[in-house]
């Protein structure tokens, strides 16, 4: 294990300190085996020749990135390349002159070089014919101009049926994390199948005995939707399972979810094979493949999975049991790092005897830096661990190691009275510091990129010294790390030393970025964590709080921030109790509420608010007025509160449906499907999502309780549009896009707007779309799904944007507090 973990570190060194020189996979040494093989039909054709534009990309962070050809392709100014042409790209950083040359691929099909650019290939076929796309190593694929997801990790997951017209077929392949493609065209074994790339399995568990979940790619090379499919699981040792599965769109795959029957008596063997069978609403068999399942004991390391509230998918964790089985002992989150695997972050360590430990995925292996979607798939892993093991809830800790180091600095610092102690383990506070390259330097000064950088503000954690002090801090870091250097220890540091009254700080003598497992399981670090607890909530007198956003953190003991004055500004909130009396000091707050606990352990007769004296009643919500602080029943529901706050990002939750839109032109119709299906394939790949995806013509609202909408398109062109959004002060057309009484008109405008979805407390709709082709080409990249991006409520755009970045931005902010025009923070 050592051996490994160190092998794997010392890539991620390579990767970090000499990215122009990466040559191998990463990924392989971090416990995820690349698929190598093709087993779903026969290879026609593997691309050898092609075209390269290097340097066509500048790579952003917050912004995303300034593309040329994409921004040729929205402009409709895209013109198939012959080697020698050139072309000058006007970026904001700076003019470039650039010039497509011949590349070919080696004997083993790889094409090498790709620096910050595009390839370019073509194919001819016969006829018009579906076949797969397997292409490893990029980040984005145009088929004749439609997006489709790449793979950017090289993990060789991403195999697409697509379409190939009669005639000449364009292909355009993005760079990738380590600058090198194969790409090949593959006729289907069958039109549908079970793809074992990339499964979601359980083991199957003995001394805890349970059926699991599973996720498996079902691929659908058809033109038709597949609904009312099922899926027979028969294990060798004679335990079955039925699952009808979800539905799957014509020409795209979905990682459905399943059941895996439990074994009902003990076994020996380490696996057991599974046979799984495919079929459709008439029994017909479509498709059976075997695979393997791991047998492990619940008593040691193990996995675990379960179905995300999120998605509606299946995701994995990984646990280290006590060695003793005494009930309501702590419980350890640990967070891995960048391309580790949860099964390696866990068997890093050593059981103990007094704590649990569970280690959740972050939804892939460098999925979003335990930002966004990692933050919620960890605290989802925190629920199931406690279900697991009943642990005692004052005693939760978190710790990780590089970007896990990063998370727990961002777990510990946003939800201040959550955690009893926190160990960063050669963590970075921000990203954004940590690796602050790319083109966002040339546009700090712009007024819409300001508005996309408070979005993210969330994310600066430097801002949060009052919330770090309040939770017991042990730091540790190789003083010879490399990757992650010690400086961004030291910041940490330097910012919280004299502030922080319980704190310890310990570098490794010459430890690098992994020196072994002491790296993450360092004794020192877990007698700290042992001696720490929290109060119950209602024993807590002091509380503080800052936060940026409210639909990230809102809450600290028995205090809630229910809607801020300035969206995108940071809040905060501090209150004592003391001989009766609380007392509410507040920034940037216009609502907060009090929960019961705030008034158990003493008799409360005064309140007071921002020096406003307050009767002390029943009545627990607050809200500022000209004349000060009132109490009120409850904020009303259209307005903004915790669980549905914003911005654009939040529309990915709660079930989340895309529902594209198909009563346009034919050429709108196809992109829309086409860009829903984009957004769900990039979710796979980045989240191991599995999000549904249906027509317009489909959707009914009554039939999708409780979950958030996205809609692909514009009112004219999609069908769900009023009935969602028919009184939302957004609106865009043919033509047009409507912001309030803002009128902005033109077929190159496109947009990515969240609104409150009607009737509902918490769900929102989403809205990706344009006003003409130009405008929907121009929201082509969905950087939405990075863990370092962050979008607020509104963002308009020209297809300009995507080479001159927020110069190209039309307007972007935030609604107000009742998700208005009027008392938004908005930039035009």
């Amino acid at each position: 294990m050592k051996r490994s973990i160190a092998l794997a570190f010392l890539m991620l060194a390579v990767v970090t300190i000499a990215a122009a020189q990466q040559q191998g996979n990463v990924v392989e040494y971090f416990g995820k085996e690349k698929v190598e093989t093709i087993e779903e039909g026969r290879v026609i054709h593997h691309i050898r020749k092609g075209l390269l534009l290097n340097d066509a990309i500048r790579p952003g962070m917050l912004l995303g990135n300034q593309d040329v050809i994409l921004w040729q392709l929205a402009r409709d100014a895209w013109q198939s390349p012959i080697a020698g042409d050139t072309l000058v790209a006007h970026f904001p950083q700076g003019t470039a002159r650039l010039q497509w040359t011949e590349i070919e691929a080696d004997s083993n099909h790889l094409f090498t070089g790709m620096q910050r650019g595009w390839l370019y290939a073509d194919y001819k076929s016969k006829e018009e014919k579906i076949v797969l796309l397997d292409a490893t190593g990029n980040t984005l694929t145009l088929v004749n101009g439609l997006p489709y997801e790449g793979d950017h990790y090289d993990y060789g997951y991403t195999l697409h049926p697509i379409k190939l017209r009669a005639g000449k077929n364009e292909f355009l392949f993005s760079y990738g994390r380590f600058q090198r493609l194969k790409a090949s065209l593959i006729e289907p074994e069958k039109p549908v199948m079970l793809l074992r790339r990339d499964m979601t399995l359980p083991p199957l568990l003995f001394n805890d005995p349970a059926d699991g979940w599973a996720g498996i790619r079902l691929l659908n090379a058809t033109d038709k939707d597949l609904t009312g499919l099922k899926l027979t699981v028969m294990l060798e040792t004679g335990e079955t399972a039925l699952s009808e599965l979800q539905s799957v769109p014509a020409m795209s795959q979905r990682k459905v979810v399943f059941r895996v029957p439990a074994l009902r008596s003990a076994t020996e063997k380490e696996k057991i094979e599974a046979r799984l069978q495919l079929t459709d609403a008439t029994g017909q068999l479509l498709h059976s493949i075997s695979i393997q399942l791991k047998v492990q004991d619940a008593k040691r390391h193990h996995e675990r999975t379960f179905v995300s509230r999120i998605d509606g998918s299946v995701q994995y964790y990984s646990l280290i049991p006590s060695l003793t089985d005494k009930p309501g002992q702590p419980l350890v989150l640990s967070l891995h790092g960048a391309s580790v695997e949860a099964t390696n972050q866990t068997r890093a360590y050593k059981a103990k005897d007094w704590t649990h430990l569970v280690a959740p995925t972050n939804r892939r292996p460098f999925g979003f830096n335990w930002e966004d979607w990692g933050r919620l798939d960890a605290f989802e892993v925190l629920d199931q661990a406690r279900r697991v093991w009943k642990t005692d809830t004052l005693r939760t800790y978190v710790t990780g190691h590089s970007m896990g180091g990063h998370g727990t600095w961002v777990m510990g610092g946003t939800y201040p009275g959550m955690f009893a102690a926190m160990a960063p383990a050669a963590g970075y506070p921000d990203i954004i510091g940590y690796r602050r390259t790319g083109s966002d330097t040339a546009f700090f000064d712009q007024p819409h990129f300001k508005m996309l950088y408070a979005s993210a503000l969330h994310a600066r954690m430097k801002n949060y010294a009052d919330n770090y002090v309040q939770t017991p801090l042990y730091v540790l870091h190789g003083d010879a790390d490399e990757v992650v250097p010690v400086q961004q220890a030291r910041q940490m540091r330097e910012i919280l030393a004299s502030v922080h009254p319980n704190m310890e700080y310990y570098e490794y003598p010459g430890g690098t970025h992994w020196y072994g497992d002491e790296s993450m399981d360092w004794p020192p670090l877990f007698e700290f964590l042992k001696k720490h607890s929290l109060k119950a909530v209602a024993r807590r007198d002091t509380l503080q709080l800052t936060t940026a956003n409210i639909g990230v953190s809102a809450t600290t003991g028995w205090i809630t921030i229910m809607q801020q004055q300035d969206n995108g500004s940071l809040s905060s909130i501090r209150a004592i109790r003391s001989h009766g009396k609380i007392t509410v000091n507040t920034s940037n707050v216009r609502a907060l509420s009090l929960s019961d606990e705030a008034f158990k352990g003493q008799e409360i007769r005064h309140l007071v608010i921002d020096g406003k004296r307050l009767k002390v009643n029943n009545k627990r919500y607050f809200v500022r007025t000209g004349r000060g602080w009132k109490p009120i029943e409850k904020p009303e529901l259209i307005e903004k509160h915790p669980d549905r706050n914003g911005g654009f990002k939040t529309a990915f939750d709660h079930g989340f449906v895309l529902v594209y839109g198909t009563g346009g032109a034919a050429e709108e119709c196809k992109w829309n499907r086409r860009r829903a299906l984009f957004d769900a394939e990039a979710f796979l790949y980045r989240a191991n999502g599995a999000p549904e995806v249906i027509a317009d013509t489909l959707f009914k609202n009554e039939n999708y309780p409780g979950r958030n909408v996205i809609l692909y398109g514009n009112a004219d062109n999609n069908l769900a549009w009023d009935k969602l959004l028919i009184h939302a002060p957004f609106r865009a057309g043919k033509g047009y896009v409507k912001l309030g009484s803002q009128r902005m008109d033109g077929d190159n405008l496109g947009y990515y707007v969240l609104y409150p979805m009607p009737g509902t407390k918490n769900n929102v709709v989403g809205m990706v779309g344009g006003s003409g082709m130009p405008g929907m080409r121009a929201a082509v990249q969905n950087h939405y799904f990075s863990g370092i991006t962050a979008f607020p409520d509104v963002l308009i755009f020209r297809a300009d944007w995507l080479l001159k970045g927020p110069e190209g931005i039309n307007a972007s902010g935030f609604f107000g507090y009742d998700w208005e025009v009027e008392m938004g923070k908005l930039e035009y």
